[in-house]
């Protein structure tokens, strides 16, 4: 975990130094365009696989579960790109039919979003064989690289005056930069789970014995990123452009930091809690302290980040950019209850009952939804708005710690059936 922090803290030192260059080149309006691309893409990409990446990581350590991991690999590849290939045929449709509508604010943007969901799954896929691997090393490389090209490449294309263009490659480009990285070692890992041949008869079992991430863990993820991504998308109905802008800058100035740190954490819990599996005592020892060392580090980091979005925003990123500090501001009591909850959500994966994620998932999307609506319909300041949303989401956030320790002590359901080794 401390070492996947530490590239990650590398990496948001990097964007954070990029960034008052960055919105001096761009106008809030070119954010609130690429904000919108942004949620998209991350929405649709933490599913195109169906979830299969996300099993990667659960079969045994043995031959049999070399050559599940295999099957698990091809089918999340598969699975990518027939799924995405079927999002471009429905953004060709919207674009060409409907693109006078919502869509407008996107415009022809909107036919790359499946071409970046699809490379965002592929690196999804890459980095749960790299976790299953323990290549943290590897794994703690990714942030640098990633802000170092996309970052530099934004500014390029600011100095070019390619307005939304010059932003939209550069996200695209972090999950290229992470490819690159994760393929370095694992080219035959590929080529033999690509090539191998598996009669259809065993996918089709494997499919079926792990059916419950497409048709739970899927739904499931796609639910969470919703939660979370979908509050651009649902602002856009009520503020102008410039307003969409600033929260979408003030989401990736603190959000999605503290999203990249607890993605490296949860690969973490997630390989070791699904280890400890077999030994309850060790798995509730693991609980407990993940919980401790969030809290304790909670502390300096909400501090920070507080005193950053009230003082810092403005000299720093430009007086235009002032008001998102107000706004960032609102979000920190939803993302403290995030940064406490959601590693430890992973506890649903791992004891394989994701269906009560599911629900929990629906409940938290409709709450904070209906504070974004229930602000933008009575005429509330962006900023006002995004603070009741953000507490009336607090509790649900906050009451995924005892239900993901429930499930950990009654054990979940067994996955695996014993099988000799063949």
């Amino acid at each position: 975990m401390a070492l996947l922090a530490t590239g990650t803290a590398a990496g948001q030192v990097i964007s954070f130094a990029l960034m008052p260059v960055i919105t001096r080149l761009y106008s809030s309006a070119d954010y609130g365009v690429f904000g919108v691309f942004t949620a998209l893409v991350t929405i649709l990409g933490s599913v195109v696989g169906l979830k299969f990446e996300a099993a990667i990581l659960l079969p045994p350590r043995t031959r049999r579960g070399a050559k599940t991991v295999y099957g698990l690999f091809r089918l999340s590849i598969v699975c990518s790109t027939v799924v995405s290939s079927a999002l471009f045929v429905v953004a060709l449709i919207l674009h060409f039919f409907f693109g006078g509508a919502f869509f407008a604010t996107l415009g022809g943007w909107l036919l790359l979003v499946p071409v970046s969901a699809l490379i965002s799954g592929i690196s999804l896929t890459l980095s749960a064989v790299a976790t299953r691997d323990g290549s943290y090393r590897q794994l703690s490389r990714v942030p640098v690289s990633q802000k170092l090209s996309s970052g530099g490449l934004q500014i390029l294309g600011g100095l070019a005056g390619a307005g939304v263009l010059g932003l939209i490659m550069g996200a695209v480009t972090q999950s290229l930069v992470a490819i690159g990285i994760l393929l370095r070692g694992r080219g035959q890992f590929v080529k033999d789970a690509l090539d191998r041949f598996q009669p259809k008869d065993k996918l089709t079992k494997l499919v079926s014995e792990y059916r419950d991430f497409p048709l739970v863990g899927a739904p499931n993820s796609l639910l969470e990123t919703m939660a979370w991504n979908s509050q651009v998308v649902i602002l856009a109905w009520f503020y102008a452009a410039n307003d969409l802008g600033l929260f979408s800058f003030a989401l990736a100035a603190v959000g999605l930091p503290l999203n990249v740190i607890l993605s490296g954490v949860s690969r973490v819990y997630l390989r070791e809690s699904a280890a400890r599996k077999e030994n309850p005592a060790e798995a509730r020892k693991l609980f407990f302290r993940l919980l401790i060392g969030l809290s304790l580090a909670s502390v300096p980091v909400f501090i920070v980040l507080y005193l950053a979005s009230r003082y810092l925003f403005g000299p720093i990123f430009g007086e235009n950019w002032a008001v998102a500090g107000l706004i960032a501001q609102s979000l920190l009591p939803l993302l403290w209850a995030r940064f406490m909850s959601t590693t430890v959500a992973t506890t649903f994966t791992v004891y394989r009952t994701q269906t009560w994620l599911l629900w929990w998932q629906l409940l938290a999307l409709l709450v904070v939804s209906a504070g974004y609506i229930i602000g933008g319909t009575i005429g509330f300041s962006i900023e006002h708005t995004v603070a009741l949303a953000s507490w009336m989401t607090v509790p649900l956030y906050l009451l995924l710690i005892p239900l993901a320790y429930y499930v950990l002590r009654r054990g979940g359901r067994e996955p695996y059936v014993a099988v000799p080794e063949s």
